[in-house]
């Protein structure tokens, strides 16, 4: 059991995404390691969705990415939508306050984006991890981004 923890953490840490010392973190949606989620150029560059027999189902997308430096970052999320479809975000198993992208912003398709603020997360120095989960059909997503606060 060990050695497969082991060999998928070293697999997940092989494929995280590094980002230098900025102050601005970017996680294209569709970079998701593990999930059920469907990529699609049809709604955007880097969108994921669900497709309708998901919409029965649990939906779900975890991310795995490397900060230069530790302190409080602002998670957003860009998404579109035409209905409310709320999700849950944590970070580094840190649930946000509330549900979010839940607004309807109008449409699926590019050009009808909102970008949102989920919360506060304190972020690592090295990997961290973003999880996002609905019992149902998700928002079209299409970034996850960071914003130095502090340290």
């Amino acid at each position: 059991m060990k050695i497969v923890i082991y060999s998928l953490l070293a697999l997940c840490l092989s494929t995280t995404h590094v980002y230098a010392q900025s102050s601005t973190i970017t996680i294209a949606a569709t970079d998701f390691k593990v999930g059920n989620a469907v990529g699609s150029r049809d709604y955007g560059k880097n969108t994921i969705h669900n497709i309708a027999t998901y919409c029965n189902a649990p939906n779900s997308a975890v991310y795995f990415f490397q900060s230069a430096r530790a302190g409080l970052y602002r998670l957003s999320v860009d998404f579109s939508s035409m209905q409310s479809r709320p999700i849950h975000v944590s970070v580094n198993n840190v649930e946000a306050a509330q549900e979010t992208a839940d607004t309807v912003t109008g449409g699926w398709f590019e050009g009808q984006h909102q970008l949102v603020v989920v919360d506060d997360f304190s972020l690592n120095k090295g990997v961290n991890t973003l999880f996002f989960w609905r019992n149902s059909c998700i928002p079209h997503l299409h970034f996850f981004q960071f914003e130095y606060i502090r340290p």
